[in-house]
């Protein structure tokens, strides 16, 4: 079985591409038709704008226009898909498409989390290191050793 797309993006580029879009109609390589040329087919990008007072855009399948849907990509040609229906349209082939563009953007959030705890954790122990934090924590551990001490003979 072939890998999905985003199974086969590195974590290091999976970190450095956004998504999502807020206006999926300036992406370059945008086209308003379903590419007929054979070539890989993933969902690239997603985008929700129908709190937002905008104009709506044109799905590439139906031509009716929305606010909520997904850019895919086929052969690095992008086309809008509506909401409703990439679901119609596509069926489960689309279910696996938005399956694993969700995963990437799960992987994505956990990686981002990752590289904030490594950051915190790195300062963490350098401070650890730091002639203070052991001056600190003798002094501490001292006065506490002291006053166990104190408690234990009263």
């Amino acid at each position: 079985m072939k890998p999905k797309h985003w199974d086969t993006v590195g974590d290091a580029h999976l970190l450095s591409v956004e998504l999502t879009t807020d206006n999926p109609e300036t992406l370059e390589n945008l086209v308003p038709y379903v590419p007929s040329a054979p070539g890989e087919t993933f969902v690239e990008f997603a985008y929700d704008l129908r709190k937002l007072e905008r104009p709506k855009f044109r799905c590439a399948h139906c031509h009716q226009r929305h606010l909520a849907g997904v850019v895919v990509n086929k052969d690095g040609q992008r086309f809008l898909v509506g909401h409703v229906c990439g679901a119609h349209i596509y069926g489960t082939n689309f279910a696996v498409l938005k399956k694993d563009y969700d995963a990437a953007v799960v992987r994505q959030d956990i990686l981002r989390r990752v590289r904030e705890i490594r950051g915190a954790v790195t300062q963490f122990l350098a401070w650890l290191d730091t002639p203070a934090f052991s001056r600190d924590t003798i002094a501490l551990s001292s006065s506490f050793a002291l006053r166990c001490r104190g408690s234990a003979n009263s």
